[in-house]
C-alpha cells in the first residue's frame, strides 16, 4: 500500500516513537456502557471500543491491555499512572480538559434521550437518573433536574421502572432498547439532545508520543474505512447515535 509522502512520513515517525513508549499500554474502561464496552457471557470485555482498540493498537504496532475500573475511578487512575489511557465512552468537558489530553474523536457527537414511564411527561425539577460522570448527567444537572447518579446505565433505567426517579437520560440507542423491552411500561421522548466534541481517548498531559501515536492510528483507520466499518457494526445507521 502506498501513502502520500506526508502520511508516510507521519507513520514512519510514529513507528519510531512507538519504540520509546512503555508497553503494554494499559487502557482503562469501566466495561459497563454498551455498546462501547460491556462484559459478554464469558465475562470477557466486548463492544465497539474493545474491537476498535484491537484494530488501532495493531495499526500503530503497540501492545495494549485492558484494565477494568469503576467509572468514577478512571481519571484518578490515569493521574496516578495506574493506567495509560482512558477509552470508556468519554467525551471532553471543561473540567476534564483541565487534567486530560484528548485524542481526536473516534465516534461522533452523539445524542441522548429521556426515558419515562408510559404516559408520563418530563416536568421541571424532576428526579432524574443518569450514569455517574457522563455527559448526560452533566446535561441533566445543568438543566436544573434533581439528579441521581448511577453506577451503570441499566441501573438508571431500573430506577425509572421502579418509581425511584421520574426519568432517566442516556444514549439514545440504549434508551430506545430499554423502552422496547419494557412491555410498553416505559417510553422514550423524542426531544433528543446533541453533545458536541465526540467520544475520545484520554491521556495524561505531556504524554505526547502516546497521544501522537494514537492520533496517527485513528487517522489511518479512518482513511482506510476500518473505523467506519466498526461504527456501522456497533451503531447501525438507523440508530447511529
Amino acid at each position: 500500500m502506498r501513502f502520500p509522502a506526508t502520511l508516510a512520513t507521519l507513520f514512519l515517525t510514529t513507528s519510531l516513537a512507538a519504540q520509546d513508549i512503555p508497553q503494554p499500554v494499559r487502557l482503562g474502561t469501566d466495561g459497563a456502557y454498551p455498546p462501547y464496552s460491556f462484559l459478554n457471557p464469558d465475562d470477557g470485555l466486548d463492544g465497539f471500543e474493545v474491537e476498535l482498540a484491537s484494530v488501532l493498537c495493531t495499526e500503530i504496532e503497540l501492545d495494549c491491555t485492558w484494565v477494568r475500573l469503576p467509572w468514577e475511578d478512571l481519571i484518578s487512575a490515569l493521574q496516578g499512572s495506574e493506567i495509560d489511557a482512558i477509552m470508556s465512552g468519554m467525551g471532553p468537558n471543561p473540567e476534564r480538559a483541565e487534567v486530560i489530553a484528548f485524542s481526536t474523536p473516534y465516534h461522533g457527537s452523539g445524542s441522548a434521550a429521556w426515558l419515562v414511564r408510559s404516559g408520563d411527561s418530563l416536568r421541571p425539577g424532576a428526579r432524574v437518573a443518569a450514569l455517574k460522570g457522563s455527559l448526560q448527567e452533566g446535561h441533566a444537572m445543568a438543566e436544573g433536574f434533581d439528579v441521581l447518579g448511577t453506577d451503570t446505565i441499566e441501573a438508571a433505567g431500573d430506577a425509572v421502572a421502579d418509581g425511584t426517579v421520574d426519568a432517566a437520560i442516556g444514549m439514545t440507542k440504549l434508551m430506545v432498547e430499554r423502552a422496547e423491552s419494557s412491555n410498553s411500561t416505559l417510553e422514550v421522548t423524542r426531544a433528543r439532545i446533541t453533545f458536541e466534541g465526540g467520544v475520545r481517548i484520554g491521556f495524561r498531559p505531556g504524554e505526547d508520543a502516546l497521544l501522537d501515536a494514537f492520533n496517527a492510528g485513528l487517522e489511518e483507520i479512518g482513511r482506510s474505512g476500518k473505523l467506519a466499518d466498526l461504527t456501522d457494526k456497533w451503531f447501525p445507521p438507523a440508530t447511529n447515535n
